[in-house]
């Protein structure tokens, strides 16, 4: 019988001050008969790099199930998407409206696994084709919390830039 450990990252694995404890690591590591599952609000992307940052799994698929965005992604070992839970278009489509409609919005960054879940589209296709066209024109910009719009690109949309947005090279 295989038995399950979920653990939450942030403040629990990973320790304050940052970086993952060794003694953590040599079990994260280690031939067990449990999985161990973490479960987080972070998108795929940033959990990978977390946790190669300590060593673990660099340049690999992570070999771990894995529950990401708050239980919005979920993912069998080797990253494999296993469900994924979008906004429904209605309430996409009515946040656009609202927002075109008040001219003003509020700064959103979004994971590329939500911009490749929104759009229909595999990660890969974001990350080697739509992404590096957009950075190319200027219309977004890489964050460490996720993407983000460009002031061209509000104005490209005919909207206002948020209110103390500045672009990263501004």
């Amino acid at each position: 019988m295989t038995r399950t450990v979920l653990f939450d990252l942030d403040g629990t694995l990973v320790q304050p001050q940052g970086g993952i404890h060794p003694q953590d690591i040599r079990l994260l590591c280690s031939e067990q008969p449990y999985w161990f599952i973490p479960a987080t609000g972070r998108p795929l992307h940033s959990t990978r790099a977390l946790l190669a940052e300590s060593g673990l799994f660099i340049d690999q698929k992570l070999p771990l199930p894995l529950i990401q965005q708050n239980g919005a992604a979920l993912y069998r070992p080797y990253e494999e998407l296993l469900d994924h839970t979008d906004l429904p278009e209605a309430a996409l489509k009515a946040l656009a409206e609202r927002l075109a409609a008040a001219r003003q919005v509020t700064v959103l960054f979004l994971g590329i696994e939500t911009i490749a879940a929104a759009l229909s589209e595999p990660r890969d296709a974001i990350e080697e084709v739509i992404e590096p066209y957009l950075l190319q024109q200027g219309l977004i910009q890489r964050t460490p919390r996720g993407r983000m719009l460009t002031q061209g690109a509000w104005r490209h949309l005919g909207l206002d830039p948020p209110r103390g947005q500045a672009d990263l090279f501004d």
